[in-house]
């Protein structure tokens, strides 16, 4: 199902991928289908890529059956062409996470959301919050004299305006500013 602009409605999918995984002589034995799949997680799994996202998990080897290898005769090495269902998450720009705030500085703040570090610059921080850089902190006074604060370790309701991998490392940037984002108190 899709909504508005064409975009999915998740970050999380369930998508089909072929990697080539190369098995050492020294583990030509018996459990072979399960070191080629203890391979190929040690391969792809934690690790980012400009195409699919950040590999949660390999869910399962759809060819495991039909493994076959191919010997490389310099090395000695196996390799096996698998063909896999991943579990990958890759947020669209748009899209809303929670995030813990990481650092705090006066040009604004680094927050996590899972693999993504996201950095929310002051600019897109709602006006009424204001820097305090002795606590390191963002201070927010309510009319009805509530002061909401925004700490390392806060959690922040978030829109992302865009994001890139850089070296394996999914990295971007975001706004607190907007109906129902910022900071939340629930999660305190």
């Amino acid at each position: 199902a899709q909504r508005g602009m064409g975009r999915p409605q998740t970050m999380f999918f369930l998508i089909f991928r072929e990697e080539n995984v190369e098995l050492p002589p020294s583990d030509f034995q018996k459990g072979i289908k399960e070191k080629v799949k203890k391979r190929l997680k040690e391969k792809v799994e934690g690790k980012c890529s400009a195409r699919y996202g950040f590999t949660i998990m390999v869910a399962a080897i759809v060819n495991q059956d039909k493994l076959e290898g191919r010997l490389d005769e310099i090395t000695g090495c196996a390799h096996f062409k698998v063909k896999y269902r991943a579990i990958v998450f890759r947020p669209y720009p748009n899209e809303i996470l929670m995030a813990e705030v990481n650092n705090i500085t006066d040009q604004g703040m680094f927050c996590r959301a899972g693999p993504l570090e996201l950095f929310v610059s002051k600019y897109h921080i709602p006006s009424p919050y204001k820097f305090n850089p002795v606590d390191k902190q963002y201070t927010c006074q309510r009319d009805d004299q509530e002061v909401e604060i925004i700490k390392k370790g806060s959690h922040c309701r978030l829109r992302i305006l865009n994001w890139t991998i850089d070296r394996n490392k999914a990295t971007g940037v975001a706004t607190v500013k907007g109906p129902y984002l910022g900071f939340d108190q629930s999660l305190e």
